[in-house]
């Protein structure tokens, strides 16, 4: 018998177990089951890749279901949405056949995620190891640790990080240069937020405002013009700039080498080109950025620059104080001007 698209997704979902689970969603339920408890940019996150289902543990997407998807470019995109989301189990409907994927691991020269298995779509069975009987047990998560030990989103940009303000530390003398490269990360957060900041060059169309970041970031001027008007615009002392336009060290090649980072053409120390052009800022929880930033500013430099952060259990306890009760609905909209960059779920 010779199924269409949507039924060929719904055997695969039946066989393997998954619709006898209260946990399993489909994506027209976003828009209509008040049962999901989900995040708010969680199922903002997957409106955008659309899958046609999607199985949860402890409220947070575990497995996606897709069914076939004909145009290489647009399966390019959602596994780079999905691995900036991070969803162990990613699995497609191929028509003829079901691949799984690791969707916390992306392969980026081709864009593709980490295949794991591949099988005929006749040979699915309810004893399959990717099953809702079987992905939750001791022996599942024993024979695929190798395949989920790969570095996650965080450690792997920390990595990145780390290696451009190192560079720029010992070889080029930039004693401010964790400061300078979180500045154009904040940028590209603005960015990819598709947030227009109202500059000459930059507007809510992304991909051409990602690029005009990295055409100015080839440039002293430029870049420390944008830098004046960021300061101007949101008060920061991530933006203070003291003195840093006399220091002699911040030659050419320190904005070709920023530049090159932004764009994914600096090669780091793996052999590897930088990831950065794959980060998706509008994906990436913000309390991991903030995390980064906590990390690459130590406590003496937090000291220095004033900048402090405040525990998430102590954000959240103030948070729900300050409410008093108050149930939030739809329509409620709250603003906390010194709140930063904490994000409070």
């Amino acid at each position: 018998m010779i199924h269409n698209i949507e039924e060929n997704i719904e055997l695969i979902i039946k066989e393997l177990g998954y619709t006898e689970s209260d946990n399993l969603f489909y994506y027209d339920d976003l828009y209509k089951n008040k049962k999901i408890k989900l995040s708010l940019q969680i199922q903002k996150n997957l409106k955008d890749i659309k899958p046609y289902a999607f199985y949860c543990i402890d409220n947070k997407p575990f497995i996606l279901f897709f069914s076939k998807i004909e145009n290489k470019e647009e399966r390019q995109k959602i596994n780079k949405k999905i691995w900036n989301m991070q969803i162990p189990v990613v699995i497609f409907d191929d028509v003829n056949c079901i691949k799984i994927f690791n969707g916390s691991n992306l392969d980026f020269e081709k864009k593709e995620l980490f295949l794991i298995q591949k099988n005929e779509l006749k040979n699915i069975k309810k004893d399959d190891e990717f099953s809702y009987w079987n992905i939750n047990t001791k022996s599942f998560w024993t024979k695929y640790e190798e395949v989920y030990k790969n570095k996650k989103i965080n450690e792997l940009m920390l990595e990145n990080i780390r290696y451009i303000t190192d560079k720029l530390k010992k070889e080029y003398n930039i004693e401010f240069a964790t400061k300078l490269i979180l500045r154009v990360i904040f940028i590209r957060f603005l960015i990819d937020k598709g947030i227009d900041i109202c500059y000459d060059g930059f507007s809510n169309n992304i991909q051409k405002s990602q690029q005009k970041l990295i055409d100015i970031s080839q440039d002293k001027n430029k870049l420390y013009k944008l830098f004046v008007y960021l300061k101007e615009k949101f008060n920061g002392n991530l933006f203070e700039l003291s003195g840093e336009l006399e220091d002699n060290n911040l030659n050419e090649d320190v904005f070709i080498l920023i530049s090159d980072f932004l764009s994914g053409t600096e090669v780091l120390w793996t052999g590897q080109q930088s990831f950065f052009p794959m980060y998706d800022f509008d994906i990436i929880p913000v309390s991991l950025i903030s995390n980064i930033y906590e990390i690459l500013l130590g406590k003496e430099k937090q000291k220095k620059d004033k900048a402090f952060y405040t525990p998430d259990y102590l954000a959240k306890f103030a948070t729900r104080q300050a409410m008093g009760g108050i149930k939030i609905g739809k329509k409620l909209r709250i603003l906390d001007p010194a709140c930063g960059s904490r994000n409070i779920p």
